[in-house]
């Protein structure tokens, strides 16, 4: 992140000017190399780098991560210090409570800390070097203005010291999807049309409201039920019955 680069040469000079010196240095420990990669799953879809949901969705959250450390001292731990696992949700992307896991287990309520829409989790009792681990968290997605995207990464820290991040994940809000009714005006004794039908299309979610019109010869008698509401994948056809008019 400082360098702009993935790798940098690196290391240490002195100098004693024209007299001389014994310089000598001891490192126990070098930066970790980090492997990180993020994915999203949309209701229990497949995983993928970029996916598309809808509002009232759940998208899964995985970050894969390899962390592998050459820990040069005969005393030194056999854990890196204080390893953390973060990512910021877009106010879009609501956290699922206790959703939280490490390679299938619940994360225990003490490694986790939730400030504002920011997730951090402490990784020392769950990350082992040079093995992948898999973190996965359920969000709802909610509120978010369709034709938009939404991007997010996984950041890993060790000491509180940024050491890599994910590559960006991105969600596209799916433009609304439409739902189209058929209108009838039948007999009710004959099931026949009475007048030509017409179509009502709106977004998943809009409300509508549909009234019989008059045909000239027959009286309205009732209705399929379903007149008023809201436009939902599942929305029937609505239907208009009349019976002949008697003086």
């Amino acid at each position: 992140g400082k360098f702009g680069g993935s790798s940098v040469y690196w290391g240490f000079t002195s100098s004693t000017g024209g007299s001389y010196q014994e310089n000598a240095l001891a490192m126990t420990q070098i930066p970790s190399s980090v492997k990180s990669f993020a994915q999203a799953s949309v209701s229990g879809g497949e995983f993928a780098p970029e996916v598309e949901a809808s509002n009232g969705d759940t998208v899964t959250l995985r970050n894969a991560l390899t962390v592998e450390n050459d820990l040069m001292s005969a005393q030194a731990n056999t854990q890196v210090e204080q390893p953390q696992v973060s990512i910021e949700l877009p106010p879009e992307l609501v956290y699922e409570q206790d959703s939280l896991s490490i390679d299938g287990t619940p994360v225990a309520a003490e490694d986790l800390s939730i400030i504002d829409s920011k997730i951090i989790v402490d990784l020392a009792n769950y990350l082992v070097l040079e093995k992948e681990m898999v973190l996965t968290l359920d969000t709802k997605l909610q509120d978010a203005i369709p034709e938009t995207r939404l991007s997010l990464e996984f950041e890993y820290l060790e000491n509180a010291t940024l050491l890599q991040k994910s590559n960006e994940l991105h969600v596209q809000i799916a433009k609304p999807k439409e739902k189209t009714l058929t209108v009838f005006y039948r007999d009710a004794t004959n099931n026949q049309e009475l007048a030509a039908s017409k179509q009502l299309t709106g977004k998943i979610g809009d409300s509508y409201k549909e009234l019989p019109i008059s045909i000239e010869g027959f009286v309205f008698k009732n209705d399929s039920g379903n007149t008023e509401g809201v436009f939902a994948e599942d929305s029937q056809d609505i239907h208009f019955y009349y019976r002949p008019g008697v003086l």
